[in-house]
């Protein structure tokens, strides 16, 4: 594996995703150098080689999976990393022919009970269950308007927040919950937002602003910069 000195520069400059384990190891995920770790100890980064991929160095995601693994989506696919070992273990072989062109898939989440949650590129969200060789099309089975999904989040209560070109979606398997355009003037792209979870389980968004979900209210409002969990953040 190649390792570089954070003294030295910028390791990459296509940086698309960012993961900190437990451990306090760095993990990101770029798209032109592919999986790297980082120790604070020793100051440095190492590229992981992909053991069945060697040519796989486009990666989009890295998030993650249990305690022992991370999840990361590259040109391949999606592979589980055991984050000691870097042993890896492929789940989902993209169908693209080339692993010169980048992957199709957009956004990966995992639900907790070993399940992959993925969006494809202009076909919407699906369920990957490890050991089975097929994808559940979620977008079909619970009618999720769009098809260009850009971000996706498993909540600590299990929901799947759904980020598409129409609008912010809710879903509850498990509850049968699904609730449609959580954000009134939704105006995105459903290329660059991004939603996520905080420690105290405030669910945010972000899309040129910033936003918070409001549970009562049940949608999301613009967070200006004397909100008070951002004033209390600083």
């Amino acid at each position: 594996a190649n390792t570089v000195e954070l003294s030295k520069g910028i390791v990459s400059r296509n940086i698309w995703g960012l993961f900190e384990d437990k451990r306090g190891m760095l993990w990101t995920a770029s798209r032109k150098d592919g999986v790297l770790d980082y120790e604070h100890d020793s100051n440095i980064f190492t590229e992981l080689e992909f053991q069945n991929w060697s040519n796989s160095n486009s990666c989009n995601n890295i998030i993650y999976f249990d305690e022992e693994h991370i999840a990361v989506n590259c040109t391949h696919g999606i592979s589980l990393i055991n984050n000691k070992s870097h042993d890896q273990t492929d789940l989902f072989i993209n169908t693209t022919k080339s692993l010169k062109k980048k992957s199709n898939i957009i956004a990966i989440a995992a639900d907790g009970s070993d399940n992959i949650l993925l969006s494809k590129s202009n076909e919407g969200v699906f369920k990957l269950v490890p050991g089975q060789d097929k994808l559940v099309n979620l977008s079909e089975k619970y009618g999720i308007p769009g098809r260009f999904v850009s971000d996706l989040l498993v909540d600590s209560n299990n929901n799947i927040w759904i980020v598409s070109e129409k609008g912010i979606f809710l879903l509850n398997e498990q509850d049968g919950i699904f609730e449609e355009s959580l954000l009134s003037d939704y105006k995105g792209s459903g290329r660059r937002e991004r939603i996520f979870e905080d420690s105290a389980g405030n669910i945010w968004y972000a899309s040129g602003a910033l936003y918070l979900f409001n549970q009562l209210e049940r949608t999301f409002e613009k967070a200006e910069t004397n909100h008070p969990l951002l004033i209390d953040s600083k």
